[in-house]
């Protein structure tokens, strides 16, 4: 990190964890700003000035963030953290599975892209399936049709690995999915790519995507949840 870029960010000269991204001083004086001059519900039904300064700055934000991974700003929803924004997907999908369906991970899955999808395999009574790796810890396009039918409902992989740093070709992985079984849903957690490299939702063609706020220089306690809108109008109103 240059000195230029250094003096953005106030914590920058301390020991600082991976696990997080740093604020930078932009970042806290917007919070700043929000607590000394707003500090306005955003569900607020008020039509006041400082209403609808809330409500312009988050559907500003929407939309800045649809542009960043190429979706519709009424794609994107925002929720306390990646990991609710996947427990809100697998309670949502429940009913998309059946007896003897198949979810399919990945041994890369932080703890948070398991849990739910377990959960939901014992109550439906489905099952839980672990992709293909090949030597260099990358899933396997080359043997997905080993682990890949028409009973697998729904796949969720990390695009950017925490543990190891590899990175999973997305559009490769989806595209052979979706052609073995165009119904299964591809869910893609993007919390440690989100910062670092292009994401591109259409291009990809995946059905969902989770990131965290304070992965990527903003606040803690929020999270987005890309849903793709033909998705979304078929799942259940549990927000």
């Amino acid at each position: 990190m240059n000195n230029k870029i250094r003096q953005l960010f106030p914590l920058s000269e301390k020991v600082h964890s991976a696990g997080t991204s740093l604020k930078p001083k932009v970042v806290i004086q917007a919070i700043s700003n929000y607590y000394e001059k707003y500090s306005i519900n955003s569900h607020s039904e008020g039509n006041n000035s400082l209403s609808n300064e809330v409500r312009n700055t988050i559907d500003r934000t929407r939309h800045l963030i649809a542009q960043r991974i190429n979706a519709q700003a009424e794609e994107i929803i925002f929720l306390p953290s990646t990991t609710y924004s996947l427990n809100v997907l697998a309670l949502s999908l429940k009913n998309y599975l059946e007896k003897g369906d198949k979810i399919a991970l990945t041994h890369l899955e932080h703890s948070s892209n398991c849990y739910p999808w377990q959960a939901t395999a014992q109550e439906k009574e489905a099952a839980i399936v672990f992709l293909p790796l090949t030597k260099n810890f990358i899933i396997d396009v080359d043997k997905l049709e080993n682990c890949i039918d028409k009973k697998t409902k729904l796949v969720s992989f990390v695009h950017l690995s925490n543990s190891l740093g590899v990175i999973n070709p997305v559009q490769e992985i989806t595209e052979k999915i979706k052609k073995i079984n165009p119904n299964c849903l591809v869910i893609v957690d993007a919390c440690q790519s989100i910062a670092h490299l292009p994401i591109n939702v259409k291009e990809w063609g995946i059905d969902a995507l989770v990131f965290s706020g304070h992965k990527v220089y903003g606040p803690t306690g929020i999270g987005v949840l890309w849903l793709k809108k033909e998705v979304g109008q078929k799942l259940p109103d549990i927000l």
